[in-house]
C-alpha cells in the first residue's frame, strides 16, 4: 500500500529508521515499553526482507545473472545465523540480555543508512531526468 504512493527507498528507509528507534528503546527503557518495543521490532522488519529482495534484484541490469543475484541475496541470510550469536556472546558478556539488544540496533542503523543514501541517489537521478 505505501510504494504504491512511496518509493521503495523512501519506505525502506523510514521503516528501517521506527526498527531503529524501536531498538534504541528496547535496549534502553527499563520496563515492559522495552518488551513491546522489541516485538515492535518484527512489525517494521516483516515487511522489509521480501521487499529489499525485490528491490535489490530489480537492480540487475543484465537479467542473465538475476538467478546469480537471488542466490547471493538468501545467502545474506547467514547473518539471520551469525548475529543472534554474537547477541547471545554480548549477554553472556555484559550479563545483560537487554543490553544485547544493542548487536541488532547496529544492523538496524547500517540498513537505515543505506536506504538513505539509496533514497538521495534515487532523489538526484529524478531531478537529472527532469532536466
Amino acid at each position: 500500500l505505501l510504494m504504491n504512493r512511496f518509493s521503495v527507498t523512501k519506505v525502506l528507509t523510514v521503516f528501517s529508521a521506527l526498527g531503529t528507534i524501536a531498538l534504541l528503546i528496547t535496549t534502553t527503557v527499563t520496563n515492559m515499553t522495552a518488551v513491546y518495543a522489541a516485538i515492535a521490532t518484527s512489525f517494521f522488519f516483516g515487511p522489509e526482507w521480501p521487499t529489499i529482495y525485490a528491490h535489490t534484484l530489480d537492480k540487475v541490469e543484465d537479467k542473465r545473472f538475476t538467478e546469480t543475484a537471488g542466490a547471493f541475496i538468501v545467502m545474506a541470510i547467514v547473518g539471520g545465523a551469525v548475529i543472534p550469536a554474537i547477541q547471545g556472546l554480548v549477554s553472556d558478556i555484559s550479563g545483560s540480555m537487554q543490553l544485547s539488544f544493542i548487536v541488532p540496533t547496529i544492523c538496524y542503523v547500517i540498513v537505515t543508512t543505506y536506504f538513505y543514501f539509496e533514497h538521495r541517489l534515487d532523489i538526484s537521478k529524478q531531478k537529472l531526468a527532469i532536466k
